[in-house]
């Protein structure tokens, strides 16, 4: 929730989505302040104030019957409270199969990657669009955090920076600036200098093209 919440600040509410796959089957722990019920309210007006929302699938199946029915009850009651107080919904299924159809999908309007010809031969070429069939996504990643700040700081970021410098070899007490520093790679017993200027000419820029090389058997092709 803090990740979502830190990673796309107050404007991009749309993305603020957790989905949460359990039984509610397994007790809560009693909080060391107030009630469970107190907690719920707590954490759904802090959803409800960054407009994040919520899917909460409940899988029960054969087993669950054998659960203890008081602690199921009370989960029940407590995710229903969350559905009722923010913008959550709960969707209960009873096998691994329906799981999939529970959970829903984000539409995204495709791109492009690609715009150009499909060059079978130098003879033939046809215009093809390439769209991506599957899209990664990313957790944010967590930054370091530091409490050195006073609490009645209210303008403190609490965020921690880190510099790098390099030293000289022969006199370790000068810095080296970032003007005369340059990458060195490991070839045998020696460390070779090259510059940015020398990588950006050995550098491979192939061109953007979608080219038929040949043919193959399909028992060749890994599926």
């Amino acid at each position: 929730m803090d990740m979502l919440i830190k990673k796309f600040g107050p404007t991009n509410k749309g993305k603020k989505r957790l989905c949460l796959v359990t039984n509610a089957l397994c007790p809560i722990k009693d909080p060391y302040e107030g009630t469970k019920e107190d907690q719920v309210n707590t954490i759904a007006a802090q959803m409800t104030a960054h407009g994040m929302k919520m899917d909460c699938i409940v899988v029960r199946g054969i087993k669950s019957v054998d659960g203890n029915k008081r602690v199921m009850e009370e989960n029940d009651f407590l995710l229903g409270m969350f559905s009722k107080r923010t913008a959550s919904k709960i969707v209960y299924v009873g096998s691994p199969t329906s799981l999939l159809g529970a959970l829903r999908t984000r539409n995204i309007s495709p791109v492009t990657l690609y715009r150009g010809d499909l060059e079978i031969s130098s003879k033939l070429k046809i215009k093809v669009w390439v769209y991506k069939k599957t899209s990664e996504e990313k957790f944010p990643t967590l930054k370091k955090y530091s409490d050195k700040a006073p609490p009645t700081d209210k303008f403190a970021t609490h965020e921690i920076k880190v510099d790098y410098e390099y030293k000289s070899v022969v006199d370790p007490s000068k810095i080296v600036p970032p003007e005369q520093r340059i990458k060195g790679f490991q070839y045998g017993p020696q460390v070779v200098p090259i510059s940015s200027a020398e990588w950006d000419a050995v550098k491979f820029k192939p061109e953007k093209s979608v080219k038929l090389l040949g043919f193959t058997d399909a028992s060749n092709i890994m599926r």
